[in-house]
């Protein structure tokens, strides 16, 4: 994959980066948000446009990305809904490489497994970048915090071996110390290959008031 200096601001931004620049299959699992809304996010990115603008029409357009489809009258249509259209015409191609899986209360690893071979299979491509939002739902929650996110990441690790795949699992900080640097998170993942922290930017809040 070629590389590059990326802003992020969220683990599904990283992806669609990725996937854009690269043509490669993406697959976005998700405990939170549903795949019209994730698609909706990116829409939004793309063009500019607020969120709640897209959602207004989004059933005339998300179709083709798994949304089912409504008809809507054109005069339902925001202004800036062509801007919209050509952004998901241009962005057309590398969406398609997107899959955005909607993950059920109990999915697990070896659930999450099943689907990267789906896609491998349909795809029949072995490259591929999987990313897990809220991977902490993963793991058994009769264990301590600490043992939980040596299994997940023991699993996930098993996984990036044996399919040669890049995998991002993304999860809050749910320990009690309020320490969140790299230092202190691999003393809790140790088998990760690579830790990124991501902490709240004080300037955004304060230019917010």
């Amino acid at each position: 994959m070629r590389k590059g200096v990326t802003h992020v601001g969220s683990s599904e931004t990283l992806l669609d980066q990725i996937v854009m620049q690269n043509s490669v299959p993406g697959i976005f699992f998700s405990f939170t948000e549903s795949k019209k809304e994730l698609r909706i996010k990116t829409l939004s990115r793309l063009s500019g446009i607020e969120s709640r603008e897209i959602r207004r029409g989004s059933a005339y357009l998300l179709h083709r990305y798994g949304v089912p489809k409504r008809t809507v009258a054109a005069e339902e249509l925001p202004p800036s809904w062509e801007k919209v259209k050509k952004v998901a015409e241009d962005a057309h191609r590398w969406l398609e490489l997107l899959y955005l899986i909607e993950c059920p209360r109990h999915m697990n690893i070896r659930q999450i497994e099943e689907q990267i071979q789906e896609v491998t299979r349909t795809r029949s491509s072995d490259q591929m970048i999987v990313v897990i939002d809220d991977s902490q739902r993963l793991g058994p929650v009769n264990q301590p915090i600490r043992d939980y996110f040596t299994n997940i990441t023991e699993q996930l690790q098993s996984i990036v071996v044996n399919r040669n795949i890049p995998v991002l699992a993304v999860w809050p900080e749910l320990m009690e110390e309020t320490k969140s640097s790299p230092y202190a998170w691999s003393d809790k993942t140790p088998s990760a290959d690579v830790i990124l922290v991501m902490e709240t930017d004080l300037r955004a809040k304060q230019k917010a008031h």
